[in-house]
């Protein structure tokens, strides 16, 4: 995984979608120490499930991190993969489908 891509890759996304300067700067923040736990886990990007979110908040928690900072972490990246699937699939009848 090239990290400095990736990087431009999430602050690119966010600053698409989000009009808020402080919600950028924390979600982007967030994403960017979650791309890096991908990258020392060799996880691609593309490559996430739901598992690799609850690991790397389980291994947040095990460090020592407040709540407060892994449940914003988490909320980034949701917030990013909801806004990256909205560009590849449809939504038919309420429902996001491929």
């Amino acid at each position: 995984m090239n990290l400095e891509m990736v990087e431009q890759e999430i602050a690119s996304t966010f600053c698409t979608y989000e009009t808020s300067i402080e919600k950028r700067i924390r979600y982007i923040s967030g994403m960017k120490h979650f791309a890096e736990y991908l990258d020392k886990n060799n996880i691609e990007l593309d490559d996430v499930e739901e598992s690799v979110i609850q690991n790397y908040a389980n291994e947040l928690r095990s460090y020592g991190y407040p709540e407060v900072f892994i449940n914003d972490n988490i909320k980034a990246v949701r917030q990013y993969y909801s806004y990256s699937k909205a560009h590849d699939y449809i939504l038919e009848n309420g429902v996001l489908s491929d």
